[in-house]
């Protein structure tokens, strides 16, 4: 995921000027977006804008700003998923996430979706003070609390963009959050200088993911790092790892993914519907989309990155700006290789039994349909036999009259 925000000014309601989005987001995600594109938002509101990545401009927000009824000093919150669209959120003015209306653009026949913490979870912005560089706790603002107050924890759980999780606390007395210090910490900063605002988004049931942004108002991707060896795989925590078994069918071009087992649904349980993780092989990375089925019974790692980071071919390393190939240590490669000629071996194996019981069925129905050919010839006989009998029949049958 890629997230970036765009503030509001009055004179961006009136449409007077394009909403810019940062150069650092269109140059790294550009060629991969159209000159139009959807902005979604929660409530299932999907308005067609025009992009304009080498000018930095999103046009055609002015009907979306009067659906919404946009005051000036909101904000808009884009993520981006690695698809052809760009969801939206609306961060009021309190720096809360507003209470969506229950409509859809005029042109859509859909019915507006119930926005619920349960679905998608309630986020609030918070800004670094450049004066107060180490604090440690912060206040969510009151909408945020009113909304979700009585369901967050005591003892929350922190996961940050590169995957690492901590445990923050929250005072219900005072209505603060302390993680900042813990936060700065485990990304081994010393203090808050190097963000400008930070993104909370709690799902509903502990789990809080916070994004940091830079001063240009685009998410700042932190590398992470493994948190296992090899050999410790077998007494993994299921409730923070999860391990797959790659099948000959993964190999396939049309694959549409490699399935998460529901032994982990713990862990599933807190992904988002379209969510990313990221996966480690010694110092490289890769950040794959992970997605649920439209019951949440299954949760599916999309297939064509991970299948091309098993065969070594081009894929998005994390942090790098774009598509590049990835060489695999000479063991990964070496594991590889074989795990695809023992599959090749085995669809050849499979496919010759198949050839084979389909030529056996060809000669079979050959040979039954020569024998029907004979039976079919021989009733036609029989047809031909009773038709004199019946000529003979009716001759006879007209001389007996005319004996009469």
């Amino acid at each position: 995921m890629k997230s970036l925000g765009a503030p509001l000014s009055a004179a961006a309601r009136r449409a007077i000027a394009p909403q810019r989005i940062p150069s650092d987001f269109c140059s790294k995600y550009g060629n991969r977006l159209s000159g139009s594109v959807h902005v979604i938002v929660r409530n299932g509101y999907r308005l067609p804008v025009e992009l304009d990545c080498s000018k930095g401009n999103l046009k055609g927000f002015l009907k979306f700003f009067k659906h919404f009824n946009l005051k000036g000093g909101e904000m808009l919150l884009f993520e981006y998923y690695g698809r052809y669209d760009l969801n939206v959120y609306i961060i009021g003015s309190h720096c809360s996430e507003i209470e969506y209306p229950h409509i859809v653009h005029h042109l859509q026949t859909c019915h507006p979706r119930i926005v619920t913490l349960g679905n998608g979870g309630w986020r609030f912005i918070w800004f670094v003070d450049p004066s107060s560089l180490l604090v440690d706790e912060i206040e969510p603002p009151t909408p945020f609390i009113e909304r979700c107050g009585s369901t967050f924890p005591r003892w929350p759980e922190i996961a940050l963009n590169n995957g690492k999780v901590f445990c923050g606390s929250y005072r219900r007395e005072t209505g603060k959050i302390s993680c900042l210090r813990s936060m700065c910490d485990v990304l081994g900063v010393a203090d808050l200088k190097p963000f400008y605002m930070l993104l909370f988004t709690y799902n509903g049931v502990g789990l809080v993911n916070v994004s940091v942004f830079d001063e240009n108002l685009c998410e700042v991707l932190y590398p992470g790092s493994a948190t296992f060896t090899d050999e410790s795989v077998d007494g993994l925590d299921r409730g923070s790892s999860f391990q797959i078994t790659i099948q000959p069918c993964h190999m396939l071009s049309y694959c549409y993914g490699v399935d998460i087992s529901t032994q982990y649904k713990d862990l599933c349980n807190r992904l988002d519907r379209i969510d990313y993780i990221n996966v480690k092989y010694g110092d490289l990375s890769w950040r794959l989309q992970v997605k649920k089925r439209s019951d949440r019974k299954r949760t599916t790692i999309n297939g064509g990155e991970l299948i091309a980071l098993l065969k070594g071919e081009e894929v998005m390393h994390v942090g790098q700006t774009s598509r590049q190939r990835v060489d695999l240590p000479a063991s990964y490669a070496s594991d590889t290789s074989k795990f695809l000629d023992d599959t090749a071996a085995s669809l050849d194996g499979h496919s010759k039994a198949f050839v084979d019981k389909v030529e056996g069925m060809i000669k079979e129905i050959d040979g039954q349909s020569a024998i029907w050919k004979g039976k079919v010839t021989e009733m036609k006989k029989q047809a031909e036999h009773i038709m004199d009998q019946r000529r003979t029949l009716a001759g006879q049958l007209f001389d007996f009259k005319n004996n009469i």
